[in-house]
């Protein structure tokens, strides 16, 4: 039996637009039988344009499941296909959990949720029959998470894997000091203004000339 137990998470809230959202959670009763999780597919159905969400991710047991999906479909639907290499779930609870990265959409919805028994198909791995699921141990209903809103657009800035670490040679010139990935979520953003500063660490006066700020080399 694959009964989904409990209630979808996340509850309706406003999030930033960001990597790595959770868009759906329910725990999963796996009884009598092992099972083999063949194919997952969610539906978003808030408001947001399917171009803003991308890199679905499955977990299951917390544990990434398959290949990330780039995006939804022209209906919405996001499918996991697990079939070259089926998911064994054990008896007992598992969570499947749902991620995304929401990188536009400030203003709009997501909602994502198992619509029909269809949306998770898995076979019992002693007899090879698929296995219909069910919600809380009664007939299959849709399990959609609560509405997330998008907050207005966020900027982030993170430390370049190859920014300039370590001593710089005194007198040089043209010496890069530093680099950043700066991201917008959300939305369109305009930087109008960027302060750099920096500080010495031995007490000796410093001084720097001609600073220039480079955007994509």
């Amino acid at each position: 039996t694959a009964d989904f137990t409990g209630s979808t998470t996340p509850s309706a809230s406003s999030v930033d637009p960001a990597e790595g959202i959770k868009v759906f959670e329910r725990s999963l009763s796996v009884g009598t039988n092992e099972l083999s999780l063949k194919s997952v597919r969610v539906r978003n159905i808030g408001s947001i344009d399917a171009v803003d969400v991308n890199n679905w991710q499955l977990y299951v047991g917390g544990v990434k499941r398959g290949s990330a999906v780039t995006s939804e479909d022209s209906l919405g639907y996001v499918t996991f296909d697990l079939s070259a290499a089926p998911v064994e779930l054990k008896t007992g609870t598992h969570q499947v959990k749902v991620m995304a990265d929401v990188i536009g959409g400030s203003g709009r919805t997501v909602q994502v949720g198992l619509r029909n028994s269809a949306d998770f198909i898995a076979v019992d791995s002693d007899y090879g029959q698929p296995v219909k699921a069910t919600v809380g141990a009664a007939t299959f209903s849709a399990m959609d998470a609560g509405i997330q809103t998008m907050n207005s657009g966020s900027l982030t800035f993170t430390k370049a894997t190859d920014s300039h670490s370590g001593n710089i040679t005194e007198t040089a010139s043209g010496v890069s000091l530093g680099k950043w990935n700066v991201k917008a979520f959300g939305e369109k953003m305009k930087v109008e203004t960027l302060r750099f500063a920096f500080v010495e660490s031995d007490g000796q006066a410093v001084g720097a000339r001609n600073g220039a700020v480079y955007l994509n080399g």
